[in-house]
Parts: C-alpha cells; sequence; structure tokens
C-alpha cells in the first residue's frame, strides 16, 4: 500500500521510507519488551539471567534507588504526554532491574529490587494499556503481581489487581471489573482511606456501564466517604497518583457520563464532576486532563448542550500538542464520531472540526 501512495504522489521513495522505518522501530520496541518480561520472569522465579557484563559487581542500595527514581520519572512522564515514547526505555529498566537483582547477594537488596520489579511491571501494564496493547498490559500485569508475591507486598500486589479492574472498564467489561474488586476486598483487610476510595470510584463506574444508578450513587457516596479519611500524601509512589481529589472526581465524573447514555438526566453530574476535576488536573497530569476533557464533552452531548460540547471538544485539541497516546487516540475518535452529526448545526462544533482539518489556519 505504502508502495502504491508513494508511487501515486510521486514521492521518490519517500512515504516507503517512512514506512519501513516505522515498522522496524515498533518492531525493536516489541522485541524490548519480551525480552525484559523473560529476563524478569525468571528473575521472579529465583532463575539467574544472562546478566551482562556491564553489571556493578556489588550490587547495593543506590542500585536500587536508581531504579525507583527513573520509575518515577517514567510514571510522570505518561501522566503527562503518553506512553509511547517511554515503552522502550522501561522495557530495557525492567530487563536492568531483572539483571540487578540476580546479580545481588544481600537479601534485603534482593527484595528491594524485586518490590522495585514489581512496580515497574505495574508501569509497564499502564504503559501497554496506554499504547492499546492489551495482550502486553495483561502479561506485565501477571509479573507484577507475581514479584509483589515475592517480595510479600500484600498492598502493592493488591493495588495491581485494582489497576487490571480498571483496565477491564476501558475494555467495557464490567462485570470483570467487579469480580477483581471483590477479590482485592476479600484477601486485603488493611486497606487505605485512599485506596478504597480509589476502589469505590472504580466500582461505581463498572455500575454505570451496567446501567444500574441506585448502584453508581452508593458506590460515589462510599468514594467520597473513604476520601475525607485519606491523607493528604500517599507513602506509596504507585498509588500517589490514584487517590488525589482529581482523579476521584475524574473516575466519579466518567461514571456518570456512562450512566447518562441510558439515563440522561445524570448528564449535569457527569458536567460537575469532570469540571471539578479538570480545575484540579496539574500540568504535569497533561494527558489525563485531555482525558477527562473528552469525557465533558461527551457530557454535554448526553446533556443536550451540544454548543458547551464543541467548546470543550477544542480545548482539549489544543492541549493535546505533545501528547502522543492511543488511549487519548482512540477517545477522541469516538468524540469525534459523536459530534459529526451536529456539525453544520452548531458553529462551535463547526470551529473545532476546522481547527482539527486545519481550515483557516
Amino acid at each position: 500500500m505504502a508502495a502504491q501512495l508513494d508511487a501515486a504522489l510521486r514521492a521518490s521513495g519517500v512515504l516507503l521510507t517512512l514506512v519501513d522505518d516505522t515498522e522496524g522501530g515498533a518492531d525493536m520496541q516489541r522485541r524490548s519488551v519480551l525480552r525484559a518480561l523473560g529476563a524478569a520472569g525468571l528473575a521472579v522465579a529465583g532463575w539467574p539471567t544472562s546478566s551482562p557484563a556491564e553489571l556493578p559487581r556489588r550490587v547495593g542500595p543506590d542500585h536500587v534507588a536508581d531504579v525507583v527514581e527513573t520509575t518515577a520519572i517514567y510514571r510522570a512522564w505518561v501522566s503527562r504526554h503518553g506512553g509511547t515514547a517511554v515503552r522502550q526505555p522501561a522495557a530495557l529498566l525492567l530487563e536492568r532491574a531483572a539483571n540487578l537483582h540476580a546479580a545481588a547477594t544481600d537479601a534485603r537488596t534482593r527484595n528491594d529490587l524485586l518490590v522495585a520489579l514489581a512496580d515497574l511491571a505495574g508501569l509497564g501494564a499502564y504503559i501497554a494499556r496506554d499504547i492499546g496493547a492489551h495482550a502486553s498490559a495483561a502479561e506485565h500485569a501477571r509479573l507484577a503481581l507475581s514479584a509483589a508475591a515475592g517480595a510479600g507486598e500484600t498492598a502493592l500486589g493488591a493495588h495491581t489487581i485494582v489497576r487490571m479492574a480498571g483496565h477491564s472498564i476501558e475494555l467495557r467489561q464490567p462485570t470483570q471489573t467487579i469480580a477483581l474488586l471483590d477479590a482485592v476486598q476479600r484477601q486485603t483487610s488493611d486497606l487505605t482511606p485512599g485506596d478504597r476510595a480509589n476502589q469505590a470510584c472504580i466500582r461505581a463506574w463498572a455500575h454505570a456501564q451496567l446501567g444500574d444508578a441506585d448502584q453508581v450513587i452508593r458506590a460515589v457516596d462510599t468514594a467520597e466517604d473513604a476520601f475525607v479519611g485519606a491523607p493528604i500524601t500517599s507513602s506509596t509512589a504507585w498509588a500517589a497518583q490514584h487517590v488525589t481529589e482529581a482523579e476521584l472526581y475524574s473516575l466519579t465524573g466518567a461514571a456518570y457520563v456512562d450512566l447518562a447514555r441510558r439515563h440522561p438526566r445524570y448528564a449535569q453530574d457527569a458536567v460537575d464532576r469532570l469540571t471539578r476535576a479538570i480545575d484540579l488536573r496539574r500540568e504535569s497530569l497533561a494527558r489525563n486532563r485531555v482525558l477527562d476533557q473528552i469525557s465533558l464533552a461527551q457530557a454535554f452531548l448526553h446533556a443536550a448542550e451540544p454548543d458547551e460540547a464543541g467548546r470543550v471538544a477544542l480545548r482539549a485539541h489544543n492541549d493535546r500538542t505533545g501528547i502522543t497516546s492511543r488511549r487519548v487516540d482512540g477517545r477522541f475518535n469516538e468524540l469525534i464520531a459523536a459530534l459529526r452529526p451536529f456539525q453544520r448545526q452548531h458553529n462551535t462544533i463547526q470551529d473545532f472540526f476546522d481547527r482539527r482539518d486545519g481550515v483557516g489556519l
């Protein structure tokens, strides 16, 4: 197809070269991810990896700290820019963490590296979700669960299952979502208020996808009650971004958007909550803010306010600059399809399509 387009447009082979480069880059990413998963799987199982020669002779706390700090950098990048650019670096870090674990001799260091590896595998699952690699996301999540169990980190294991529940919400599998959340509650007795709030938010969204308004309202009330008792800051890096006030309003707002698909009277609840979430989002969470804006535009459509939907969609389009996320791309495509029938009747929506298509620029 690229060759035919290149010939038709007389591009002298440029289009074909670009496709080859893109496919080569994607293949390199896949190889890096598979190699990292293999090395990490061996480390978690207690088997030696084929550690490269450049590993340090003595692995200590400073090496653990390096993995932890770099994981935090990649996590922040995903929240701001999306996961595409850091997929391969995160895979390389996962492989290095596995090799460091194999080379370490101190029991404390080995356990700390196993915890770091579990957190990094969980981030790998989140990155895979963001680029639409759902099978890879599931494989990373299973690895994270195994590593957390091996390190005796019940809280991190529970957190991983909750993120799997969030993945099921994206895939519109509400029954699976509820089953995963129930499993966490059965197996974990020491959930923090922030954990309970976040889980209740996801549960509300699952019930919204099932169309059960009473259960949605009950779960939202539970989330808000739990959040009141949550500390301002979280002691665990992996949980911090999921237990904020912005996330509370974002998830419950998204739940009401789904509920408004069947029951439009809940659209205003979605508008109010998502507006609050957007106001609370920091610049460091630009990707998440755009996702909230897309949900808000959908909420305005359910509220029969297409002009407002067009204004919000245009802001989301402008704020999307610098974000490379297939999840954002997919959500935008859904919004575009929903806005299309209103394009000729409402100026704000026409403005959105004009800007998107580069008309008048």
